[in-house]
């Protein structure tokens, strides 16, 4: 299958099995803010080091949050719609492969029990496998061989229930009503009106909402707004159309938000939807 090349010095392959991307990158060095998108993300680092935080995932319950060091050799595992981010440590530069996959292409795999994987893990059998399937992918073709291969990658991961140290407990009120609330907004929302509409003071309701996800209210809804945009950018909108509709000032609005958070910009990632030949995909 034929790579498309990202401006941060990767590569990222389309997978035969629909909702399955390898992406490889050399030498990276910039950090990630903290975001999250709709996908599992199994990644292999191959050189360097990262750390790695991930808080509450985006929903109406979650767990104390996680920050620990990966290395050459450590699997990195996110869940989808988990608030996450990594920064070098000390100038480190980054090699990395990893595998983005939909939610549409593990749950028939694991199905109801796909459980909890652990943040960070180290395991020799699975990575034998999973440099099985990266190789498989990049070859293209064999979709059987491909689908066998995830299966064997997804059922060797170990599962918890705990995914992160720390107890469990409910994200207290109004905070998942505003999540909601962030999500039908199509425009940038206000700290004041949300406090109106919640009946609380601006202030609490910034550092209540950050130390319950990891993240502020506006960097939430621009997640959000992103997952819209990959969305309609699977669906082969056009990157102008996309901007349009979602509110950025421009597609160079778009282009420069995208890119902060997925590493290419629109027009890249809807050519490698194209390049797997299938609408959507």
């Amino acid at each position: 299958m034929k790579a498309v090349k990202t401006e941060m010095g990767g590569e990222v392959f389309p997978g035969a099995e629909p909702g399955v991307e390898l992406h490889e990158m050399h030498g990276l060095s910039r950090s990630f803010p903290p975001h999250f998108h709709d996908h599992y993300v199994i990644g292999l680092i191959t050189g360097g080091r990262r750390r790695v935080h991930l808080r509450f995932p985006c929903g109406g319950e979650g767990e104390a949050g996680f920050s620990g060091v990966a290395e050459a050799g450590d699997f990195i595992m996110i869940h989808p719609f988990e608030i996450h981010a990594c920064e070098d440590i000390g100038g480190s530069s980054l090699d990395w492969k990893s595998l983005r996959l939909s939610r549409e292409s593990v749950l028939p795999i694991l199905g109801r029990t796909e459980g909890s994987f652990p943040p960070i893990l180290r395991d020799r059998k699975l990575r034998r496998l999973f440099e099985l399937l990266c190789a498989a992918v990049k070859e293209g073709g064999n979709r059987e061989r491909q689908r066998e291969l995830l299966a064997a990658v997804l059922r060797g991961l170990p599962r918890k229930t705990n995914r992160c140290a720390g107890k469990r407990r409910n994200i207290p009120s109004p905070f998942p009503d505003i999540l909601r609330w962030l999500a039908e907004r199509s425009e940038r929302p206000s700290l004041d009106a949300a406090a109106r509409s919640f009946g609380v003071d601006k202030f609490v309701l910034l550092r209540g909402f950050s130390a319950n996800f990891g993240i502020t209210p506006y960097r939430c809804w621009e997640s959000m707004r992103l997952e819209r945009a990959l969305d309609m950018l699977r669906r082969g909108h056009a990157p102008v159309d996309v901007a349009a509709e979602l509110g950025f000032a421009d597609q160079s609005h778009l282009t420069r938000a995208f890119r902060k958070v997925f590493g290419m910009p629109p027009g890249v990632f809807r050519r490698l939807k194209r390049a797997r030949g299938i609408p959507g995909g």
